[in-house]
């Protein structure tokens, strides 16, 4: 129940930018769209805040004290008509949980991440265009590179679960974009990397090994279609664009969760009913204004 409350809480955050996103989708603010953009842009980019403002659970597992997010501390030059904008949880609670009735149904939960696509909205928008769904063929290892921790720079290596590691569902690293040629855009739908075992950071002299880790796109990367100098289109998604979840269990105990940007352009290019995606880069800077950045390596998806 405390991993169930936990989730309950990281919900809350992303349901209320995506509700915002929805509605300024849907044409509710014809006054102040800007502001109302400005505004889901700062709680999608801000998501760790949001979470540990929020998360104050009580004594009981799966229940949470009332608790609110002064969003931006009051802040509001960019949404100049709101003022003190506060997201509160008055109450909170995991009442309980089931399991189907088909044992051959039971899911193994690894941590509170699977259901990251779910949000607590009535009607969720479905995507325009064509979508396709793609699975991870190979991936090399990508590596991770911190800030200086007791006298050496904390670094990391580790690869992803695909299909030529044998990978189960629903740990299968996949891929979902749309891509809508006529208006020259392309969007990632979802893009979720599992790590292909535990992760070892270290600094140089101590080494902590990260379970279960898993890189997830937040919302959606609106890219663009151009075509290169050989003539080939090229989809990118610009650097700032894309929206990361980084969790992982430290030490096998103490589960955590991070957001990060892409700092450096996602592209993507097709080749027949595959996709490659170009190396890039996710930056995640902690509450001490330290950069912690993950290269993802080049991938194919199938």
């Amino acid at each position: 129940m405390t991993h169930c409350g936990s989730d309950l809480i990281e919900q809350i955050c992303r349901s209320v930018s995506t509700r915002i996103q929805n509605l300024i989708d849907a044409g509710a603010f014809p006054v102040g769209e800007n502001q109302a953009q400005k505004l889901q842009n700062y709680l999608a980019e801000n998501q760790q805040e949001c979470y540990e403002a929020l998360n104050d659970p009580t004594g009981v597992p799966g229940m949470f004290n009332s608790a609110s997010w002064l969003v931006n501390e009051g802040k509001n030059g960019n949404w100049p008509g709101l003022n003190n904008f506060r997201i509160t949880v008055d109450h909170a609670e995991v009442g309980s949980a089931s399991l189907p009735d088909d044992p051959d149904a039971y899911l193994t939960c690894l941590d509170n991440d699977v259901n990251n696509s779910e949000i607590f909205e009535s009607i969720v928008p479905t995507s325009p265009g064509i979508n396709q769904i793609l699975h991870l063929g190979e991936s090399s290892s990508g590596s991770i590179m911190g800030p200086e921790v007791l006298g050496g720079r904390v670094s990391g290596t580790g690869s992803f679960q695909s299909q030529a590691s044998a990978c189960v569902d629903p740990w299968c690293s996949w891929l979902e974009i749309t891509t809508d040629g006529p208006t020259g855009y392309w969007t990632l739908e979802e893009l979720e990397l599992f790590a292909d075992g535990p992760v070892e950071l270290t600094n140089g002299t101590s080494v902590l090994q990260v379970e279960r880790s898993a890189i997830r796109l937040y919302q959606v990367g609106l890219g663009t279609i151009r075509t290169d100098r050989g003539g080939s289109q090229v989809y990118a998604v610009e650097a700032g664009d894309a929206h990361f979840v980084i969790s992982g269990l430290g030490g096998g105990v103490v589960a955590d969760l991070r957001w990060g940007r892409n700092s450096s352009p996602i592209t993507a290019h097709q080749h027949g009913d595959s996709w490659m995606l170009d190396s890039f880069v996710i930056e995640h800077v902690d509450a001490d204004a330290n950069s912690w950045t993950i290269t993802v390596p080049r991938t194919t998806w199938n």
